[in-house]
């Protein structure tokens, strides 16, 4: 198992299929650090999300901004296809700054390849930290709580 921040040139990219700037065929050059293309189906449901959260600025009138490590690589699973985090604390509507992050935490989101099909889960976090099989966040009475992928979806525990 592997945790790898996508470099600044992929993160650029994925902020650019995530913008429409590039078509996924264009971005084939930009494979990322676990030799994932643009093709992958984990890959391709992280960059919708993008595009969603990117709209959905745009129509409160904000301009999505995409810090480095907006777009996380990981293997949750055990079938050796990367897996994909998008953290919307680095991926954030200026203009509109409780767009994606609240009371609650940050909407963080997770896309998890098996046997062909993309699992999805979507929470919102305090603090959520990556690591090779989980993600790991605040508690709001102190702690740490994780979400794992359980094979078929995606657990929270702790807190």
């Amino acid at each position: 198992m592997f945790i790898n921040a996508i470099p600044l040139k992929a993160c650029l990219i994925g902020a650019a299929l995530a913008l429409g700037v590039v078509a996924p065929a264009q971005a084939g050059g930009g494979m990322l650090a676990s030799g994932a293309g643009a093709s992958q189906a984990a890959f391709q449901a992280a960059i919708g999300e993008l595009r969603e959260m990117h709209a959905s600025c745009e129509s409160m009138g904000g301009s999505m901004v995409y810090d480095d490590g907006h777009l996380v690589e990981t293997v949750f699973s055990d079938d050796g296809q990367p897996d994909f985090v998008v953290l919307a604390e680095r991926a954030y509507c200026d203009g509109a700054a409780s767009l994606f992050c609240g009371s609650r935490g940050c909407a963080v989101s997770v896309f998890a390849t098996i046997k062909g099909d993309v699992v999805s889960g979507g929470f919102s976090l305090f603090g959520p930290e990556v690591s090779a099989d989980r993600v790991t966040y605040g508690c709001p009475n102190g702690g740490r709580g994780d979400v794992l992928f359980t094979g078929g979806g995606f657990d929270v525990s702790g807190c």
